[in-house]
């Protein structure tokens, strides 16, 4: 899609890099000078924001999007909307303005369908889907209300306190064979799985309550 922001006058840039040298050697640039170099750098700075729209980190996404990333890539295979763009080693970054138009030209498509409104009620109607819209937006909130209030956490931060435990878990099954042998450090595993298990289910109980 290319880079959407402004571009510098040639006459501005010239100015402007009199205005730097100017500046760097101590001296006052003209006023000329000094409000094209401030155009530059406005002119810079929206390049800049361009520049971030059109990569943002697909964990961006799927914060402001409230849904999780198997919806976020469902959606993206059925309605082929561009989710998933550049990638760089584990990580998946989206391109906004290409996402932004896809979703406009997938309502101008759809236009007919989404503003019928079926008389049986059924799926396609405007109605169906507004009221889905409306629960689906529903559930955001709740989820946003229970992060703020620390009921739960966030995918990430549940991953990464998942590794740091298990890292931790690691090192000391590690550790253990060389201080007190194989067979009696097999039984600490054990001892340790049994313990890990029943700390994670009173976790889990405590926010949802036992299964009934």
């Amino acid at each position: 899609m290319g880079n959407r922001g402004p571009v510098a006058k040639a006459a501005d840039l010239r100015l402007a890099e009199r205005a730097l040298k100017k500046q760097q050697a101590g001296q006052e640039p003209t006023t000329r000078e000094q409000a094209a170099l401030d155009r530059v750098r406005a002119i810079r700075e929206e390049q800049q924001r361009w520049e971030h729209y059109e990569r943002i980190p697909k964990s961006y996404w799927v914060k402001m999007s409230g849904r999780q990333v198997k919806v976020i890539n469902e959606q993206a295979r059925r309605y082929g909307i561009p989710f998933d763009g550049e990638r760089e080693g584990k990580k998946s970054f989206v391109n906004l303005p290409a996402v932004v138009e896809s979703i406009h030209d997938f309502l101008v498509a759809n236009a007919r369908r989404l503003a019928r409104k079926d008389d049986d009620g059924g799926h396609d109607s405007y109605d169906h889907w507004k009221k889905e819209n409306e629960k689906a937006k529903a559930q955001r909130n709740q989820r946003r209300n229970e992060l703020e209030a620390g009921r739960v956490i966030t995918r990430e931060e549940h991953d990464q306190q998942i590794d740091r435990l298990c890292g931790a878990f690691r090192a000391a099954l590690l550790q253990a064979p060389q201080e007190v042998g194989p067979k009696l450090a097999r039984k600490t595993a054990r001892q340790a799985q049994k313990a890990l298990t029943t700390w994670a289910n009173k976790v889990v109980d405590s926010f949802f309550g036992k299964p009934q």
